[in-house]
């Protein structure tokens, strides 16, 4: 069934239901032609008012999709950026982040994809998507968050005071730590002490 189609379907509906809650209202309380026509107004008003807020979440619900889909689409398409997930993807095996990675060409690969990925995170955080939407993210956001080089990356950033504003991925380290991370691993991120946390300390801090 087409989206119009759908559309039609429903407020058909809604109206047949209304006209046979008035008939039934109508046998149970005798309602006189005088009541009637205070009534068909009011009950037209509210199955129009039905139809259009219907149409406006459903012209939402398309433009979300939409969105979803240019995003997903995006990730896999931009070389930067699946240069980057592939690279965590097999981070036991490729060392990317270290002394060197700071200001260079490899730093704004991959804060690319972080970026992208933490506009996802706001996103579920506010309630924007749903979670079936964040699940097709999902595997790309866990595959991050569990990154040990990508941590040591948030780390890093997460106690850089040179800037004094939070990153520009602040949602995805804040996802990270709210759904990847138990007690323990909280508190070492929170440290800025590397002897502490675990990590390796790059940044001046």
């Amino acid at each position: 069934m087409s989206e119009g189609k759908r559309f039609v379907s429903v407020l058909l509906g809604t109206t047949l239901a209304v006209i046979v809650l008035m008939l039934i209202l109508a046998k149970i309380f005798c309602l006189t032609l005088d009541q009637w026509i205070q009534i068909v107004p009011a009950v037209i008003t509210a199955v129009g008012l039905c139809g259009a807020a219907y149409g406006w979440l459903h012209a939402n619900a398309l433009k979300r999709t939409e969105f979803i889909l240019q995003f997903d689409d995006k990730l896999r398409s931009d070389l930067d950026i699946s240069d980057a997930m592939y690279a965590i993807d097999y981070d036991d095996e490729n060392i990317w982040y270290d002394n060197n990675f700071h200001k260079s060409d490899k730093e704004r690969r991959f804060d690319r994809l972080f970026s992208c990925l933490a506009i996802i995170c706001h996103l579920k955080k506010h309630k924007l998507i749903s979670d079936i939407e964040f699940g097709i993210f999902e595997y790309r956001i866990n595959s991050v968050c569990v990154s040990r080089q990508a941590q040591n990356y948030f780390w890093n950033l997460h106690h850089d005071k040179t800037n004094n504003k939070p990153s520009s991925f602040q949602p995805l380290i804040d996802f990270m730590c709210k759904e990847i991370f138990n007690e323990t691993e909280k508190k070492r991120f929170d440290s800025p002490n590397p002897d502490i946390s675990g990590y390796e300390k790059y940044l001046k801090f």
